[in-house]
């Protein structure tokens, strides 16, 4: 029981079993000795013909199947998020483009207009990238009180924008 990462989730294992005979395809996390927290996929039915307090279980880590789901989730999100931002932006810049246009405008307003333009490509590149994300990886710092980053120039890969490194693997 000092496995489990939270007593609960012993007890409530316990009584499914103990009520139903077995609890299949169970995802607890647990705590390694290292004190590393891990998930692991639980299989657990009461053995046949012994003591009731006997169990047949099976144990399999699946952290790393999680994390990589967890990731997949997230580019999911990028490239929806991608589509999203991609109409309200085309717009922008066809808009600016039109203004910049004017032949009214005074040089100021038009340098404004065309850094403005600069920005809203420069955003259209990183949507660009966003959309082409197929895979996450992280950006590697050296910081250890910083959580993970995702880079996504790396995570879109050869396909990203211009400077893409190429994908390693994450830290």
């Amino acid at each position: 029981m000092d496995f489990y990462a939270d007593p609960k989730d012993y007890q409530q294992l316990d009584e499914r079993v103990k009520a139903e005979g077995s609890a299949v395809n169970v995802e607890v996390p647990f705590r390694r000795r290292d004190g590393r927290s891990i998930w692991v996929l639980l299989n657990v039915v009461r053995a046949a013909g012994v003591p009731e307090a006997a169990y047949e279980t099976t144990l399999i880590d699946v952290t790393e199947h999680r994390a990589a789901e967890e990731l997949r989730s997230i580019a999911r999100l990028a490239n929806a998020a991608a589509h999203e931002i991609n109409s309200p932006l085309t717009v922008i810049i066809g808009r600016l483009t039109m203004l910049a246009e004017d032949p009214g405008l005074g040089e100021r307003d038009r340098e404004g207009i065309t850094q403005a333009r600069a920005a809203a490509e420069r955003i259209k590149e990183i949507v660009l990238d966003m959309r082409q994300l197929t895979r996450v990886e992280l950006f590697q710092h050296t910081s250890p009180t910083l959580p993970p980053m995702i880079d996504i120039r790396r995570s879109a890969g050869a396909a990203g924008g211009a400077g893409a490194e190429p994908a390693g693997p994450p830290p």
